[in-house]
């Protein structure tokens, strides 16, 4: 896959929204003849991405634009969305980046 840190540093002036998702490798599996990785849909921040590191980055250049944290997971929508805007709000923290919260309303 792609480093969002290294993206985001070379085509900064491209960036204009982020999408936050995690996933945890559980294997290959093969389709047609040919392997594919198997992903876990897991809530930002608990899986094999590092938040801190990509905040600092978004940071570094500068970002100002909106995110979503996608909650594609089994459990109940508005406990993944509570508990996927807390750890992007640690991490964001731990990055020195404030995320705020806005709903569609504004």
């Amino acid at each position: 896959g792609v480093d969002p840190v290294m993206f985001a540093k070379r085509f900064p002036e491209r960036l204009f929204h982020a999408h936050l998702k995690d996933h945890k490798l559980e294997g290959h599996q093969t389709v047609a003849g040919v392997r594919y990785p198997k992903w876990k849909h897991l809530i930002a921040g608990e899986g094999e991405m590092n938040y801190v590191r990509v905040f600092k980055a978004l940071a570094e250049i500068g970002f100002e634009g909106s995110a979503a944290v996608e909650c594609f997971t089994d459990m109940k929508f508005e406990e993944a969305c509570d508990k996927g805007y807390a750890k992007m709000v640690a991490a964001a923290g731990k990055a020195g980046v404030v995320f705020e919260r806005k709903n569609a309303e504004g």
